[in-house]
């Protein structure tokens, strides 16, 4: 499941956009000239499709541009009146290496690509601090912190009479001072973030004190990990796999719990059970996200579809006719992909979405969608 909030701003502004999906994979031979070669193919594209030369000219600057990012990974850049709107390194490298010039941002690739992917925080903690690192919700963003506590005394010593004990809860004192120093970073990065995670990993002791000092929402987010701390030979690898592996079942669950609550609420619906708290099929789906009634978008990714719809200048101005959107006072209607306008209209009206592989859902025309509010019979 993801949410597009972040895309608020691109999604509102006018078009038309340049979308554009590259491989950003980089050799240690050829590096950049590789990235730039398939970018120049994709440029000749958009500028036949009648993409403007300012906005390819700001597309230019921004390939290539994530060249800390390691491996096999894409990069999605949109562009729109001379200037670039949005840029993002993808995970993976995207099926489709297109660019397209159309009312709407093509922007279904990515989130078919990053709903496997949740906001998180990982820390990993010793007494003395932690470092942490907060990974926003499309994973287009990071944050990292170094918490540093008080050290001094921070050890337990092994001195004799009268003063043993004092040294003892001195370093306690500290220890419990420095979580909750680290507990409000990981709190105000949980609320800010949106995390639907807390990942810790470090000194056991450390992680305990740790998990009293959070506040509940946290708390219950907290996973802990086998792997990884802030000791110098961690093996980062085994960390950055055992934190993809966290983050992947957290995202199955949250779909798994969506699909649940879609197919018990579809079902009470056409049993005629109860209110309609889903919906399923292209013009049911549509009508709700027009009225701002959804709540999680469910959407099979078919690349190979055809189908269309009518948008207007707000992300609830979609229809299947031209006719549609007159009467609800859109002066010039325009056509674009459906499962463009079904992003804008999801992202625009603060809905998730979930997306899925063909046969995955018994789910009319491949749409449906969970909703707010009860929709009239």
């Amino acid at each position: 499941m993801i949410r597009l909030d972040t895309l608020s701003d691109l999604l509102t502004g006018p078009g038309p956009y340049a979308t554009a999906y590259l491989d950003a994979t980089r050799s240690k031979e050829l590096g950049p000239q590789e990235v730039d070669k398939r970018w120049r193919g994709l440029r000749r594209s958009l500028a036949e499709q009648g993409a403007d030369d300012a906005t390819l000219e700001a597309m230019d600057a921004a390939v290539g541009g994530h060249a800390d990012v390691p491996g096999s990974h894409g990069q999605l850049v949109v562009g729109a009146g001379g200037r670039v709107r949005y840029d993002v390194a993808l995970p993976e490298v995207a099926q489709r290496q297109t660019g397209s010039w159309s009312p709407l941002p093509d922007l279904m690739p990515m989130v078919a690509q990053l709903g496997a992917r949740v906001p998180y925080v990982l820390a990993l903690v010793d007494r003395t601090g932690a470092d942490v690192t907060v990974v926003g919700p499309d994973h287009s963003w990071q944050e990292r912190q170094a918490v540093a506590g008080d050290t001094h005394q921070i050890r337990k010593v092994g001195v004799g009479g009268w003063s043993h004990l004092r040294y003892q809860h001195r370093a306690e004192d500290l220890w419990e001072a420095n979580a909750r120093q680290v507990a409000e970073v990981i709190q105000s990065a949980v609320h800010r973030s949106g995390a639907r995670l807390v990942l810790l990993a470090g000194d056991v002791r450390a992680r305990e004190s740790l998990r009293k000092n959070l506040d509940e929402r946290s708390a219950e987010l907290v996973v802990e990990l086998q792997t990884g701390g802030r000791a110098e030979g961690i093996d980062q690898q085994k960390l950055d796999d055992e934190v993809d592996a966290a983050v992947a079942r957290a995202a199955l669950d949250a779909d798994q719990a969506v699909l649940d609550r879609f197919a018990e609420a579809y079902g009470r619906a056409r049993s005629g059970v109860g209110d309609v708290l889903a919906v399923a099929g292209i013009a049911n789906t549509v009508a709700a996200l027009r009225q701002a009634q959804v709540e999680t978008l469910l959407l099979v990714d078919d690349p190979s579809s055809d189908q269309r719809a009518y948008v207007g200048p707000e992300p609830v101005h979609l229809a299947r006719s031209a006719e549609e959107l007159t009467a609800l006072g859109v002066a010039e209607p325009v056509q674009d992909r459906l499962d463009a306008a079904l992003v804008r209209a999801a992202a625009g009206t603060d809905a998730s979405i979930v997306t899925l592989a063909g046969g995955q859902l018994d789910l009319p025309q491949g749409i449906g969608a969970t909703l707010r509010y009860p929709a009239a019979r």
